[in-house]
């Protein structure tokens, strides 16, 4: 594909090549099918959009297939080539599902300590989105989870040490252009340290600019040397670089001054899902819109009745409210990733993507205490005490106790699964969490517990503070398939090889498991 000559554009083609819209999008409260395909395409036809992100129809995934087949149809209705996005981070973010292989999380990679095989993990993992049509996964999560609390990023990140995560990212970016794909990195200034998720509210980063320049800023700085092809705007307010208290999608100290000025980066600049409530603008999503590209947002990803955005957009334009000449800038860069996509070279796969990550969710497990561990005795039989969790909180993800069973009893073991509430203590009274320490009621039942031979954490390790130091723990970052595998040779053998990604406080908020995991640069 060559670019095209955009100066013979009309307005409206310009215009909707700022749009990204989703078929299927997340909503409050679980998974929603927004409009049909065809709907879309016409979308796509008539109003020149330039982008689709892609979401599933459930919470499970999709399959490789049916993605293909979306991104055939919808391409076919574009006469410039769309920008296709996915949210494939890892872990629990991942759209595309089985056939596609399931890596682990951020913070589970990163834990391996080897950054050689994050890049490989980014390079395959990019291949077979690349493979059905989706060149844009938004990936990588530059956000330092600082902030324990965190509602919504916890394991998508690193580590809570910015230099940690620049690591991450550097190593991520240089996967995915490998792949002959487009990265992006988020959420812009930064979504670690806040306790609020963008998804149901707006977050506050109430850090001063000195602060943030030592922490947030790092991956992003290191991202941006490393010639990312994106960055995304998360929905926070940065009270520090903007005093009136609008999101950063909003604001132009931030998206224009801050990053494009004090960072200076020149490249696409996309908006987070502006349907979520961090976005909310008083006059409606076509008035956030034309707030978002006043700002210095080059694409609007995912704004509520697209169509009356793009009609909202062009009236401004019209009107003066918006610079035109700003906006085929936007446009252009917009047209220039699809390009540089359309001519990317890409280098051939060299390993088996299940064994890749296969090694790598066994290189993850860490202990909590390198000096607690445990180990089964042969043939010991064995009782897996498990949470109970909200079905909004458990959906999409793997089964471990049952998986867990299945191994250990492959391996020789009698087993068992009980409740929290069950007074069984037979056998070695394994448990297993999973984000626990985000409900009361979950975690007073974990910490009440007794005679526990061995604790998995096995989303994010933040459940460390729920037991006395003296139980062992190991600590998974993330319950996806294959996670039960590496567990049942851990157990059995003793052995986790996993570096401590991440600060770990006690149930007193004071850091009691500082992290082991060093950085590469300073």
């Amino acid at each position: 594909m060559r670019a095209p000559d955009i100066e013979s554009w009309d307005l409206k083609q310009v215009v909707g090549q700022l749009f990204s819209v989703s078929v299927g999008h997340h909503a409050d409260g679980g998974y929603k099918v927004a409009d049909t395909v065809e709907t879309v395409a016409s979308l796509v036809a008539e109003r020149h959009v330039g982008g689709i992100c892609y979401f599933p129809a459930g919470p499970d995934g999709a399959t490789p297939q049916r993605i293909r087949e979306v991104v055939a149809e919808l391409q076919a209705a574009s006469e410039v080539p769309l920008l296709i996005a996915i949210d494939q981070e890892g872990g629990l973010v991942t759209r595309m599902r089985e056939p596609a292989t399931r890596w682990p999380s951020a913070m589970a990679q990163a834990a391996g300590g080897d950054w050689d095989a994050v890049r490989e993990i980014a390079r395959m993992s990019a291949s077979e989105l690349r493979a059905v049509g989706a060149l844009h996964p938004f990936t990588p999560v530059a956000d330092v989870n600082i902030e324990p609390n965190n509602p919504v990023i916890g394991i998508r990140s690193a580590s809570s040490s910015p230099h940690v995560v620049a690591d991450y990212v550097r190593a991520v970016i240089a996967g995915i252009a490998e792949a002959g794909s487009a990265s992006c990195v988020k959420h812009f200034p930064g979504h670690g340290n806040v306790a609020v998720d963008s998804h149901h509210g707006l977050p506050v980063l109430a850090t001063s600019v000195e602060d943030w320049e030592a922490a947030e800023a790092v991956p992003f700085r290191a991202a941006i040397k490393a010639a990312v092809d994106a960055v995304m705007i998360g929905h926070l307010c940065m009270p520090a670089v903007d005093s009136s208290g609008a999101p950063a999608t909003f604001s132009r100290p931030i998206v224009t001054d801050l990053l494009r000025g004090r960072l200076g980066y020149d490249g696409l600049v996309v908006t987070d899902a502006l349907d979520m409530a961090g976005a909310a603008y008083p006059g409606g999503p076509g008035a956030a819109c034309v707030a978002a590209l006043r700002a210095g947002i080059d694409q609007l990803l995912m704004p509520r009745d697209p169509a009356d955005c793009i009609d909202t957009v062009l009236a401004a334009v019209r009107s003066g409210e918006l610079d035109e000449a700003q906006l085929r800038r936007s446009a252009e860069r917009v047209v220039a990733l699809k390009a540089k996509l359309a001519a990317a070279t890409l280098t051939p796969a060299e390993h088996d993507p299940a064994a890749v990550a296969a090694a790598a969710i066994g290189r993850s497990l860490t202990w909590r205490n390198p000096g607690c561990t445990f180990a089964l005795s042969p043939g010991a039989p064995v009782t897996i005490i498990t949470d109970e969790l909200p079905p909004s909180v458990g959906r999409g993800v793997e089964v471990v106790p049952a998986a867990l069973a299945s191994e250990l009893m492959a391996r020789g073991h009698a087993c068992r699964i009980t409740a929290l509430e069950s007074s069984d203590t037979s056998g070695a009274r394994i448990l297993i969490t999973r984000d626990a320490w985000r409900f009361p009621e979950v975690a007073a039942q974990v910490s009440g517990l007794e005679d526990i031979a061995c604790a998995i954490a096995a989303r994010s390790p933040y459940d460390a503070a729920l037991l006395a130091d003296d139980v062992p723990m190991l600590l998974a970052y993330g319950d996806i398939p294959g996670l039960a595998a590496a567990l049942a040779v851990a157990l059995t053998r003793g052995e986790a090889t996993g570096q401590l990604p991440v600060d770990l406080p006690d149930a007193s908020g004071q850091i009691r498991w500082p992290r082991r995991l060093e950085a590469t640069h300073d």
